[in-house]
């Protein structure tokens, strides 16, 4: 089937069974589909997968748009689901996931879809559980396993003295995400209750990753016990701000978002309550 076909079929298809989607995107991307949209939707040569993924999508818009006001829903995804590109969809749809999770347990199931940071920023979102003001940023970071002449190149698992670095290592995948993470702090207001969710997806162990970037390289083991040094991104003074921060994958079987790991920041202004945390832990259990 020709490109040109592909995608008319998938444009006359999204219209009837996606209303929600179909609302969203602007007259031009009416006329002529997004490429971001087009990949999200599994590819032109892949019609048969456009189906799963984009009634997965419409679904989470669906159960999003009851739990915000609906300007406010519209405002804030017309635009980036009409002009992005796949990479960017995916990353949407993740953060759509997590914001309709944080929906279930907020109070009255309502949601503020970005939220001010009073620094020019705004969080994804802003929830209500137990009564509790709680901000929320999500971000998306696969790993891109460096390549050297087309094999998997060798990673580092923690960061070397300038005259000790091994020859044709790559660096450690923590330092990737703790440069990735450096001004995440910005993304949230400061006195107040803020969560970090980080989707990783590695062939490696994201949840060492991931350690390591907010605790410090020499956090290595696979036991749950962290030091903080100094190069740990919850050392930063400016990162006080993050209370804490949750590793999740995306389980594709059950269409759900999996809180995986989490970690206090053990620096933060404001600690994580324990009343919230055992609200997530009940989400993991069902």
């Amino acid at each position: 089937m020709k490109t040109s076909q592909n995608t008319t079929i998938l444009k006359e298809w999204i219209e009837p069974n996606c209303p929600i989607l179909w609302s969203l995107l602007n007259s031009r991307a009416k006329k002529t589909l997004p490429q971001g949209l087009i990949e999200f939707s599994g590819g032109q040569t892949e019609i048969e997968k456009f189906e799963i993924n984009l009634k997965r999508i419409e679904n989470v818009l669906k159960d999003l748009k009851a739990m915000c006001d609906s300007k406010s829903f519209a405002d804030v995804y017309r635009h980036r689901l009409s002009e992005n590109s796949g990479n960017q969809v995916f990353d949407l749809f993740y953060e759509i996931s997590v914001c309709c999770s944080l929906g279930k347990i907020s109070d009255d199931k309502k949601i503020t879809l970005q939220p001010p940071t009073g620094k020019g920023t705004f969080s994804e979102c802003l929830f209500k559980p137990h009564g509790f003001d709680i901000y929320a940023e999500v971000k998306n970071y696969p790993d891109l396993w460096p390549l050297l002449n087309g094999n998997l190149h060798q990673r580092s698992l923690c960061k070397s003295e300038p005259n000790e670095k091994p020859l044709d290592t790559a660096r450690p995948r923590s330092m990737d995400l703790r440069s990735k993470l450096n001004d995440v702090h910005r993304q949230f207001p400061d006195k107040s209750i803020n969560l970090l969710f980080i989707f990783e997806h590695s062939i490696s162990d994201s949840k060492r990753h991931l350690a390591q970037a907010l605790f410090g390289d020499k956090n290595v083991s696979s036991n749950d016990y962290y030091i903080l040094y100094e190069d740990g991104l919850f050392f930063k003074e400016e990162c006080r701000n993050i209370s804490a921060c949750w590793l999740l994958y995306y389980d594709v079987v059950k269409s759900e978002v999996v809180f995986y790991h989490f970690w206090e920041n053990p620096r933060a202004y404001i600690g994580f309550p324990k009343i919230i945390l055992d609200e997530f832990h009940k989400m993991r259990r069902t």
